[in-house]
């Protein structure tokens, strides 16, 4: 039967998204779809341990965007971090160093 739904979605992309479903977003920029988990029968413990095995990442607040793919894989971009800028003044008023971190 896998086979055989594969074969059809491949040929006929149009019946792809009913053959094999389409994804599904869990967490735009840091906020948790709940409505969205419920359908998808995810629970939040599942979701972070999903954070963490596959972006390395602890809270959802670090989140971009998470989707549950067609495939049942769940795929994160984490946010991106801007570098932190910090100025140093070397002696009073006549050097300035500035540090990204």
């Amino acid at each position: 039967m896998h086979w055989l739904f594969g074969g059809i979605s491949f040929h006929f992309p149009a019946l792809e998204n009913l053959i094999k479903g389409s994804s599904r977003v869990l967490i735009r920029d840091g906020e948790i779809n709940y409505k969205t988990m419920q359908k998808s029968h995810i629970s939040e413990k599942d979701l972070k341990s999903s954070l963490r095995s596959q972006a390395k990442l602890t809270e959802a607040s670090q989140v971009k965007i998470a989707r549950l793919e067609s495939s049942g894989d769940i795929s994160i971009l984490p946010k991106e971090n801007l570098p932190q800028v910090i100025e140093v003044s070397v002696d009073k008023g006549i050097k300035t160093i500035r540090i990204e971190v």
